[in-house]
Order: C-alpha cells, then structure tokens, then sequence
C-alpha cells in the first residue's frame, strides 16, 4: 500500500470519529434542552395551577389595594391577611393580648376609658388629644400584626390623634387602621390632607366619633404665602358632642410636620398659618379663638421663638423627650389666655413601658412617642 493510500485512509478514519463525536454532543445537547424543556413546562403548569386555586385571594388582594372603599369590613380581614402573608392570628385572638400590655402602662398615663366612665354625665368629662409622628406609615407597618395592632390599640385611648408620616398613594393606610380600630371596638374616622408630597407622604387625622364632631368645612391644607411648607399644615375643626352644643368646646387643629432638610424655612412659616386660622371665622358658626397647634417641629419648641412671642403660644411638652434621642420634637401649643379650656394634664407615651416590649421593638413602630393633653368639654372650661 502506497503512502498516499495510507494517507488517505487515515484521513477517512479521522473525519468519521469527528462526525461520530460531533454527532453525540448534537444528541447530547438535544437530551439537555428536551430536559430543561419539560422542566420549564412542568413550572408553567405548577405557576397556573396556583394561579388557578388562589386567583380569588389576588383579586381580594388587588382589590384592596386598589381601592379598598369597595371592599367590606369582612373581606378587608381577608386580604390584609394576604398581602405579604404577615398579618398572622385572628384580630380577636391578639385583643387580649394587648390587653394584658396595657396594664404595665406608666402611672402617669391615665387610660382614657377611666376618664370617660359611663356613671359619669359626658358633660363632666374631658377630651384627650393627641399627636403622633409614625413616619413611615405605610402598607408595611399596617401588615405587621405586632405593630399595627398596638398602634390601633393606642389609639383606642385618644379621641382625636393628628397623625403626621403617613406615607401611601392613596387612602389604603388610613381605611386599614380603621377597620382595625373597628375590630377593636372603636367607632373612629379620618380627614387627611389633600396635598400629597413627590414621596406620597400626608398627614391625617384620626378621631373618634361617638364623642368629637368634625366641621369637613373648615377642613384644609394650608401653607404660607411663600410655600415655604414641604408639608402643608392640615387644618380642622372640632367639637365635643355635648348635649348642649352652645356650651361644647370648639377648637381648630393645625397639624404640623416640619421637614427636618428645611426645619428653618418651615418653621418660620408657622406664624402666618397661625394667625390665618386665628383670623378665620364660621367654624361651626363660631368665631374661633381656640387655635391649637400640634405636631413634629422637628425641634425643641424653645427654638421657636418668633412663633412662641408673637402668638403668646404655650407648650405643653417642655421637660419630656418625645423621640428616641432625648430631645422634644413633637407638641402641643396653644394660647394659654384664649385656650383656658386645657385642664393642664398632658403626657408623653413610653411605648416600650406601655406594651412591656424592648426599645428596639418599640422604635420599631416609630422613633417617635405619642403626646396627648387633655381639654374640658366646655367652652371656658365650665
């Protein structure tokens, strides 16, 4: 046999074993996609079977979210339930619970449902209102069983609470907190302010509707001239639902959150808004000398000292931290000599002292704790 013919046939045996080789990756790449191919299949099934049986639970779900105006009390449980599987045990089931926390309360906190006993005529009774910044108010903090149900709880013992941190593109926060406070026993609504900020955060008020009457009139936000509040301040209107509605207290509320990136533009924006709700009349028909201003300063109420000496305003929070650092950000005030109804009891809330939970927990709900004062019911305080 020639060279050539050697050649030639060691050539043929090569190129056949390359066909051969290249033929086995060829099938055992057609193995690897027909099994990743059934694999994905079996996914597609298993995700539309899932879809198939919980397809009621997302439509409840998005519904809620949505526009929870359309959905009932009932279905409501349901879908917080759902939205991010943490909403946990049933409402009853945690009541007690809370209930049990309330005992380990400070001594300097009276409960308000022992001021408000039903042996005593509402007409001797006091209102409590109060303030609390729970920035970031959001759909996160309503799922969190622990935290949302203390939070209800703890307004449970307010009858008018200006919330400032609220944070969500629509009313979903605020009709949450009150289906809660419903399941707990409590018969409240809420106003919030119609100028939501680029981050989708407002204030809002929550108050209770078996003793305070809300005039939706007077119900605005209001900034400066100059526009100089990132927050508008959420004005508002009350009044105690005395039998003798001529003698019940009014009062105008204006919530305050002041930005902390601009905490001196915003303050000194303060005193035109007070003397404009202060010149302001037809609340009820009234005119309104009873101006309270409440809220996150974002500094002590010493440094405010324009607003403080103009309007002749006290605080009523002066010597007690209201945040986590030690300092007093967040108060009530008012003129002393117009508002002679403050009955000069008032308060500051340890949340981990009140629900017997560390700090770390109770910064978990907010760095902020809530203040209160309490008001008669009288117009003049008699």
């Amino acid at each position: 046999m020639s060279k050539s013919d050697s050649e030639n046939k060691s050539n043929k045996k090569n190129k056949k074993e390359k066909a051969e080789e290249k033929k086995k990756k060829k099938k055992k790449l057609s193995d690897y996609c027909l099994f990743f191919l059934w694999r994905f299949i079996l996914l597609i099934l298993l995700i539309f079977s899932l879809i198939y049986l919980f397809k009621n639970d997302l439509t409840k779900y998005y519904s809620f979210v949505s526009d929870p105006s359309n959905v009932s009390l009932t279905e409501m449980n349901e879908n917080i339930k759902y939205v991010k599987g943490l909403f946990g045990p049933n409402i009853s089931e945690t009541k007690g619970i809370l209930e049990n926390d309330i005992q380990s309360q400070p001594t300097d906190f009276i409960p308000s449902r022992e001021l408000f006993s039903n042996s005593q005529p509402l007409e001797i009774q006091i209102i409590r209102i109060a303030s609390w910044n729970l920035y970031p108010f959001d759909l996160n903090k309503l799922t969190d069983i622990k935290k949302s149900q203390r939070i209800a709880q703890l307004f449970l013992e307010f009858d008018i609470i200006a919330v400032q941190g609220i944070r969500s593109k629509n009313q979903t926060v605020l009709d949450g907190m009150i289906y809660l406070l419903k399941q707990n026993g409590g018969n409240y609504d809420y106003a919030y302010s119609s100028t939501i900020s680029k981050s989708s955060e407002y204030l809002a008020y929550f108050y209770n509707q078996d003793r305070i009457q809300l005039d939706r009139e007077t119900l605005v936000d209001l900034s400066d001239s100059e526009g100089r509040l990132t927050y508008p301040a959420l004005i508002a209107s009350f009044r105690p639902l005395a039998s003798d509605v001529n003698r019940a207290f009014t009062f105008s509320l204006v919530n305050i959150w002041i930005d902390p990136k601009r905490e001196a533009k915003d303050r000194n924006a303060l005193l035109n808004i007070y003397q404009t709700v202060r010149n302001t009349t037809g609340r009820f028909g009234i005119a309104e000398d009873d101006v309270i201003l409440l809220g996150c300063f974002n500094a002590p109420i010493l440094e405010i000292g324009d607003l403080s000496r103009a309007a002749q305003l006290v605080a009523v929070h002066i010597d007690k931290a209201t945040h986590w650092n030690g300092t007093s950000f967040d108060n009530i005030c008012f003129n002393e000599k117009a508002t002679v109804e403050y009955i000069e009891r008032y308060g500051v809330v340890d949340l981990s002292h009140y629900f017997n939970i560390s700090e770390d927990a109770a910064k978990e709900i907010s760095d902020h704790r809530p203040i209160w004062a309490d008001f008669s019911i009288f117009e003049g305080g008699q």
